[in-house]
């Protein structure tokens, strides 16, 4: 649960007991912009790695979160107030959100023929599914880990970079996400997650080239 200070700052609360946990800024729109300018530039990089290389990435932060699965779900415990053997499973669902998507993007998303229809007989046909570039990601509070990965792992192993807006009583476990993204930041940048509070306007207005909206 998470409480505005003044307008540069917010607390992370315990529900059970009402204790400060920690203390996160509040990035503005300029903020939000250039997170995705930043994510922009490294798009470029991540989709350039092609399914392959994506999936070898993807694979080692869904390792780097499974090591890290007990921090996690004490951390979605404390500010979120469910109960850990819940949070637990939130993680591990995610885990699994990565490796479906790592695993299966090249079949679901990569070139393939298709029929020409009988006026194009004398033609091939392919569709396939570029990277749109920049994918603007906002959470629910109530499965923070969980809710949103279903729109992060599916856009990453696309080939698109993403930014995610952390919005109240999610700060805290997207932060945590970010710092266990080091097999993908360390080539590209692209994993920017921000600590950000209700900036739901300024993601869907930064210039992304779409934004999943995961609940409120």
């Amino acid at each position: 649960m998470t409480t505005t200070l003044d307008a540069t700052t917010f607390d992370s609360l315990d529900p059970a007991t009402g204790a400060i946990l920690t203390s996160w800024p509040v990035n503005v729109e300029a903020d939000v912009r250039a997170a995705v300018a930043r994510a922009r530039t490294a798009s470029v990089v991540w989709a350039g790695f092609g399914f392959a290389g994506r999936r070898q990435r993807l694979t080692a932060w869904k390792a780097e979160i499974a090591r890290e699965l007990p921090a996690l779900a004490r951390l979605i415990h404390a500010e979120n107030g469910k109960p850990y053997g819940d949070a637990v499973l939130e993680v591990t669902l995610a885990v699994d959100h990565i490796a479906w998507a790592a695993r299966n993007a090249p079949r679901v998303l990569g070139p393939r023929r298709i029929r020409s229809g009988a006026m194009a007989a004398n033609q091939a046909s392919t569709l396939e599914y570029p990277p749109l570039g920049v994918v603007g990601v906002i959470g629910p509070w109530n499965y923070p880990v969980f809710t949103p990965m279903g729109s992060l792992a599916y856009a990453l192993a696309a080939g698109n970079a993403q930014v995610q807006g952390a919005l109240t009583g999610t700060g805290p476990p997207a932060l945590l996400i970010r710092s266990n993204g080091r097999p993908l930041i360390a080539t590209t940048g692209q994993l920017n997650d921000l600590a950000v509070f209700d900036c739901a306007d300024a993601i869907c207005s930064s210039n992304t080239q779409t934004s999943l909206t995961t609940g409120l």
